[in-house]
C-alpha cells in the first residue's frame, strides 16, 4: 500500500481530496479498479443516496488531460455557486 493510500484509508471523509480509484496495471497495457478506495468513497452513509460519477482521463503527455479535468471542476464549482443550473 502506498503512502497516499494509507493516508486516505485513515480518514472516513475525503473532503476535497482526489482519490485514485483507477490505476494502471503494471503487468498489462490496461487499467484496474481499486475497489477498496471506491468503496471508501461511495460506500459512506453520507453519500449513499446521492448520485455520483467518476471521471478517468488517460493519454499521452501534453494532450489536454489536466485541461479537461480542470474544465469539469470549473463547471462543477459554477453549478455549486448557483450561477448555473444543470438540468
Amino acid at each position: 500500500m502506498s503512502q497516499m493510500d494509507s493516508d486516505l484509508s485513515d480518514t472516513s471523509e475525503y473532503g476535497d481530496k482526489a482519490v485514485q480509484i483507477v490505476r494502471p496495471d503494471p503487468d498489462k497495457a490496461s487499467y484496474c479498479v481499486n475497489r477498496e478506495q471506491l468503496e471508501n468513497v461511495f460506500g459512506q452513509e453520507s453519500v449513499a443516496n446521492v448520485p455520483g460519477a467518476s471521471y478517468s482521463v488517460a493519454g499521452a503527455f501534453r494532450k489536454g488531460k489536466s485541461f479537461i479535468l480542470n474544465f469539469f471542476l470549473d463547471c462543477l464549482k459554477t453549478v455549486d455557486e448557483d450561477k448555473v443550473s444543470i438540468r
